[in-house]
């Protein structure tokens, strides 16, 4: 152990010194009345920290509860027929209204050059469709379906204006 006072301390000096310090100490008033005071002031803490122990034990079995069938649960058969119907019934909807579409410039005729790059864009069409109809879990499929028909539509548009003019 290191020695911290002067080298001119020993133990009876040192001794002799604490025996000189005041036994007690006295204070100008009693101080154990402001701290009862202040127990008797303070809301109970006890009850709040019980509660708050109840909530998050609440809040974990909830979390928990919620996630359990997200990591144990595999789709059953009904939900794997059922999206496949509605993404079916997605793909049928917006071929039907693609197909009204082109019903209405049917009657134009169009340069070569314009039909062949409409049948690229129909057989980019065609070629998702079965995409879809073989794998109906790939949903992303559907948005690229989507703007291939509206391609379709606008290349369609556009050749007619050019036309016309």
């Amino acid at each position: 152990m290191t020695n911290h006072l002067p080298p001119s301390f020993n133990d009876a000096e040192l001794r002799m010194q604490l025996r000189g310090l005041p036994k007690e100490r006295a204070f100008d008033r009693d101080l154990w009345q402001g701290i009862q005071a202040e127990i008797q002031n303070t809301p109970r803490v006890k009850n709040r920290r019980a509660w708050s122990s109840f909530a998050m034990a609440a809040s974990l079995a909830f979390a928990f509860a919620i996630a359990l069938p997200l990591f144990f649960s595999r789709p059953s058969v009904d939900a794997n027929n059922l999206k496949v119907e509605v993404v079916s019934k997605e793909v049928n909807a917006m071929d039907a209204e693609y197909q009204a579409a082109l019903k209405e410039f049917s009657s134009v005729e169009l340069s070569p050059e314009v039909k062949k790059q409409l049948r690229v864009l129909d057989d980019s069409a065609s070629k998702l469709r079965r995409a879809l109809n073989q794998s109906p879990q790939s949903t992303y499929l559907i948005p690229m379906l989507r703007r291939t028909y509206l391609q379709r539509l606008q290349l369609t548009q556009r050749a007619i204006a050019s036309n016309l003019t």
